[in-house]
């Protein structure tokens, strides 16, 4: 049964022609040290060796780090520094681009950068006025039940008072 398909498991095609061979995984199979160098690339395309845009990485880095941190009660405060210098390292990153070569520019990660910095920066901040008022809330609290601070019981109502007014007066 003759198929239209070549047969490919043969060495000789129909016309008497022999098929390429191709390299074998050997140590001659790969330039250099015998190491694979990655995916071919096109012919007449050249691959830019070069520094990689280092503050667009950094603009990233600080944003992760700022948006983790802002999820926490104690470091939000931090977090709203860490995302403010993400932000400025980010949109460095983003205008050094520029003066990079297309494929080593990272311009997606300094974008990528700003925007988690942007929204760290707003968690951060949403965290940190939370945490001053209910601070300034217990601190109003304790400063109207001083007078009792010699008496545990007393000082213990006042404040379970207070804390009941304010309840009230919020709902």
């Amino acid at each position: 049964m003759s198929s239209s398909y070549p047969d490919y498991d043969s060495p000789i095609d129909e016309n008497g022609q022999g098929y390429p061979e191709y390299p074998s995984a050997g140590k001659h199979a790969y330039p250099g040290n015998g190491e694979p160098t990655g995916y071919p690339t096109a012919p007449g395309a050249t691959v830019p060796n070069g520094k990689k845009n280092g503050l667009a990485l950094w603009g990233l880095i600080l944003g992760i780090i700022a948006i983790v941190l802002s999820f926490f009660v104690i470091p939000a405060p931090l977090a709203f520094i860490v995302s403010i210098a993400g932000i400025i390292v980010s949109a460095l990153g983003l205008t050094k681009a520029k003066n990079f070569h297309p494929l080593l520019a990272r311009k997606g990660m300094a974008i990528a950068g700003l925007v988690v910095s942007i929204i760290a920066l707003i968690i951060s901040a949403i965290v940190s006025i939370v945490i001053i008022s209910f601070a300034g809330m217990i601190a109003d609290t304790t400063d109207s039940c001083l007078q009792y601070q010699n008496d545990s019981t007393q000082f213990e109502q006042c404040i379970q008072e207070q804390l009941e007014k304010r309840g009230e007066s919020n709902v």
